[in-house]
């Protein structure tokens, strides 16, 4: 779009479109991880505190 020479707005609308997709993706990604590998170690008998904080704090860097 810079090379095509399109306008500023344009192109900061895409990344904004760009940023929204990636966030979205990233939601979806954590879900899967409280589901799936939460579910497993509680499952394997590790400390559910220490899950629940690992968890948390990886949702937390995904909303950064």
């Amino acid at each position: 779009m810079i090379e095509e020479e399109k306008k500023c707005e344009a192109i900061l609308l895409q990344l904004v479109a760009i940023r929204s997709a990636v966030h979205k993706v990233s939601t979806i990604v954590a879900q899967r991880y409280a589901n799936g590998c939460l579910i497993e170690a509680i499952d394997q008998g590790e400390d559910r505190q220490e899950i629940m904080n690992k968890a948390i704090e990886t949702i937390m860097k995904i909303n950064q």
